[in-house]
């Protein structure tokens, strides 16, 4: 599972690497391209790089201090569908819990008001 700032550079990289073949990425347009709140140093950029290749996620031909040359591997796209199907799951699950809850204050004021009525 990925945490955030690694779940948004694979999906900027997936994005840019469409074809499937190689493709040069500067590492200041990956870094412009996070959100100010998931903002990361190039530092960590190459380790989260680094532990993408390391997971087969994508392949680097090269890369030297400013440029990557990129290509991304199918087990890349598989983690991003399952991550996002996970989260449609909790929303869901998130929703019925939401209902039972309100079905069961209902019935519960119902059965208090029953016995309200049979006590007065």
């Amino acid at each position: 599972m990925l945490d955030t700032k690694s779940g948004l550079i694979l999906k900027i990289i997936l994005n840019e690497c469409k074809d499937g073949g190689y493709k040069l990425l500067e590492k200041n347009d990956l870094l412009s391209c996070l959100p100010s709140k998931y903002r990361v140093e190039e530092e960590e950029l190459d380790k989260i790089i680094y532990g993408f290749e390391k997971d087969e996620l994508i392949s680097i031909r090269y890369d030297d201090e400013k440029v990557y040359c990129i290509c991304t591997l199918p087990k890349a796209t598989k983690i991003l569908e399952t991550q996002k199907n996970n989260n449609v799951v909790y929303k869901f699950n998130f929703f019925l819990f939401f209902v039972l809850t309100f079905i069961a204050c209902l019935c519960s004021s119902f059965i208090s008001g029953i016995i309200l009525n049979l006590i007065f």
